[in-house]
């Protein structure tokens, strides 16, 4: 995970919020979220759909719980880069 410089988060909820802070801790830009409820939030962060085009980021985190495989895949069928769950993710820099 050392080569991972920035990344997005999809899911912007009290998870996403502390794992945002948490990879700022850890010189790990957040680029964007992806977010079904896009134009509701409120972010520091550029906030987009996963229908819309987003930029390129060296990783994708899933910040959901439970049925983060649907998200993935459909993740997944947008970006060549990697795209993590949250568990995977905290298990692979701990």
């Amino acid at each position: 995970m050392k080569e991972i410089k920035e990344v997005a988060l999809y899911g912007y909820g009290y998870i996403g919020r502390l794992l945002a802070k948490y990879l700022e801790r850890c010189e790990i830009k957040v680029t964007f979220i992806l977010d079904r409820n896009a134009k509701s939030l409120q972010t520091p962060y550029a906030v987009y759909t996963l229908e819309e085009c987003w930029p390129t980021t060296d990783a994708v985190i899933v910040t959901l719980l439970e049925n983060e495989m649907r998200v993935i895949q459909q993740i997944q069928e947008k970006t060549s880069r990697p795209v993590f769950s949250f568990k995977d993710f905290i298990k692979g820099t701990m």
